[in-house]
């Protein structure tokens, strides 16, 4: 299991701002999704109640990144002038994405960084889980 940790940019101000507001952050998120993939605290029926209601469809950001049909627990968000998708990508070696995008210009402009974003994390973590332990691609 792979964690992608774009809160390790280290934006102090932001993440004040966010705890100071009750609201999460990138980091939170990320460990909640790892917490509900890994059943931690959680019997059977709910871990999978749980996935289950996150992998509804959704036509949001994340998933548009990923090739179609691949199996995505996903919670999306927004509020004016800010977009957040964080979701649970089941590949064969699952990973998580938090995407967090404030300040934006307008409603398009964080959406077309988190699909670019899940694209660039799923091309890096499949070729990552295709490849050996040093680096060479096996088929599957």
């Amino acid at each position: 299991m792979s964690v992608l940790d774009l809160d390790a940019l280290r934006w102090p101000h932001a993440r004040a701002s966010l705890a100071r507001s009750g609201l999460s952050t990138p980091g939170a998120l990320a460990r909640l999704l790892e917490v509900i993939r890994a059943g931690e605290g959680l019997g059977a029926a709910s871990r999978a109640a749980v996935l289950d209601a996150l992998q509804k469809p959704k036509a949001r950001p994340l998933t548009a990144g990923v090739p179609a049909g691949t199996q995505v627990a996903s919670k999306p968000g927004e509020l004016e002038g800010i977009r957040v998708d964080a979701g649970l990508v089941l590949v064969p070696d699952p990973y998580v994405l938090v995407m967090m995008c404030a300040r934006l210009r307008d409603e398009g402009q964080g959406e077309r960084a988190i699909e670019a974003a899940s694209r660039a994390a799923y091309a890096y973590f499949t070729r990552l889980a295709a490849g050996g332990d040093y680096g060479r691609l096996i088929p599957r």
